[in-house]
This record gives C-alpha cells, sequence and structure tokens, in this order.
C-alpha cells in the first residue's frame, strides 16, 4: 500500500472493528468449540464466521484500492465470470423454494446473481 493511502485509512474505526470481529469469534468459540477432528466441525458456528470473517476481509483489500480506474480494468473479467457462473446455474445449480439459483458447496451457499448486479453496475 503506498504511504497516501495509509495516512487516509481511518485506524481507530479498523482497530475498533477487528476487536469486535475478535470478541466475536472468541464468544462463538466459548459458546460451541468445534471438534476439528470431525468432519462436522464445517457446520459449527465458529468455522462458519471465520470463513465470513476471511471473506469479508478480502472484499475490505479490494475497497480500499486507491483509484477506481483499477478496478475497472478487471471489471470484465469479473462481468464474465458472473455471466458464466449464471450460465453454469443451468447445469449445476440447486433448487430452492422452485428456483435453481444457488451453488451448493458444502455447508456455504452462493447465489451467482448477487455478484452479477455488482458486476453490471
Amino acid at each position: 500500500m503506498s504511504g497516501r493511502l495509509v495516512r487516509q485509512l481511518n485506524l481507530p474505526l479498523l482497530v475498533s472493528g477487528g476487536i469486535l470481529i475478535l470478541l466475536g469469534l472468541t464468544a462463538l468459540w466459548n459458546h460451541e468449540p468445534p471438534d476439528l477432528r470431525s468432519a462436522e466441525a464445517v457446520r459449527s458456528p465458529f468455522i462458519r464466521q471465520a470463513a465470513f470473517v476471511i471473506v469479508a476481509l478480502g472484499v475490505l483489500l479490494m475497497a480500499v484500492i486507491p483509484n477506481y480506474l483499477h478496478a475497472r480494468r478487471g471489471a470484465w473479467v469479473f462481468y464474465g465470470i458472473c455471466i458464466a457462473s449464471l450460465v453454469g446455474l443451468l447445469f449445476f445449480g440447486r433448487v430452492v423454494n422452485g428456483a435453481r439459483g444457488w451453488f451448493s458447496f458444502g455447508p456455504l451457499k452462493i447465489q451467482p446473481a448477487e455478484f452479477t448486479k455488482i458486476a453490471t453496475v
């Protein structure tokens, strides 16, 4: 990251958000620690929340790109991946409430239409 970008970050906000994330994960661990030796560990609230935190941090890193023009370079690739995932739903999608709109990856379910809305904008 450039020095200018680091100076523009709101460090107290980032630190307090990080503390809240750690407190939330600690509370989930204390409430019901996952048995990491079993296959059911991926269904535990702690593991699921930790996965969501990792994804959210990835999105955060993409959001702090200093210039939106950098994001424009990959926009067509992102849009193409979204369209391909919508076509993939026809063959591999899971039916929920009569609509084939979800991919299931174990306990994780993804609806590509939500990402396509962002890519279209």
